[in-house]
């Protein structure tokens, strides 16, 4: 049976703050260790900021049947989203755009607004 590549059944959460800039912080670590010490392939990642207690929820998808290899998490403040309009989407492209070409090997990415109604890009590549 042939599997394709980013093909997942399994998912682990994580919860953590954002740092002082907003972005990720801590949470990369964590996730970074996590995918390591389980010898896991994850293949995709969803992100949340929950504004009430000001949390980040983050699920990673994987695998854990064919193959395994570490990755790296990193955020970006893009822009700021307050009255975004469909004039905005080229100017928000090219800020994911370049987010994107600070990284090499990217598996996936994700976006997440905080409170302030700034937007992120989180990015998951293989180390």
């Amino acid at each position: 049976m042939t599997i394709a590549a980013q093909v997942h059944e399994r998912f682990k959460l994580f919860l953590g703050k954002p740092d002082a800039s907003g972005n990720i912080g801590q949470l990369a670590d964590n996730v970074a260790a996590w995918v390591a010490s389980e010898r896991v392939a994850p293949k995709s990642i969803g992100i949340e900021f929950i504004e009430r207690s000001r949390t980040l929820i983050l699920s990673i998808g994987y695998r854990t049947d064919d193959e395994a290899y570490t990755v790296r998490l990193a955020s970006r403040k893009i822009a700021a989203v307050t009255d975004i309009g469909p004039g905005d989407l080229e100017r928000l492209e090219q800020g994911l755009a370049t987010a994107a070409a600070a990284e090499t090997h990217v598996i996936c990415h994700e976006l997440y607004v905080n409170d302030e109604d700034e937007l992120y890009m989180v990015t998951m590549a293989k180390t």
